[in-house]
């Protein structure tokens, strides 16, 4: 049997089928056992939910790191382009010493 339920309706059931299945009756097991069932469907579709929320940040947190090295990409190839072959760089370490 496949039931459609929007999530208010899944929640009510959850709590009436929770509630009497701590009450004394014949089909007390059967109720545990669709207490469990309705609790994994539960916490599936909110893991689905919260997974795809921290896809969704986590896709635009990678986009701003990009741009971020696009950036700095730039920033170098301009470096490189206004540096003088004549010269090179100045790092202040001389190999050998100059005497």
């Amino acid at each position: 049997m496949n039931l459609q339920l929007n999530p208010e309706q899944l929640v009510t059931l959850y709590e009436l089928i929770s509630e009497a299945s701590f009450s004394k009756t014949a089909n007390k097991d059967c109720l545990i056992q669709l207490r469990k069932k309705l609790s994994g469907m539960i916490l599936e579709s909110l893991e689905k939910i919260y997974q795809s929320q921290n896809k969704q940040k986590h896709s635009i947190w990678e986009n701003r790191e990009q741009e971020k090295l696009r950036k700095l990409n730039l920033d170098l190839e301009k470096i490189k382009e206004v540096s003088d072959p004549k010269y090179p760089s100045d790092d202040g370490l001389y190999f050998p010493p100059e005497i």
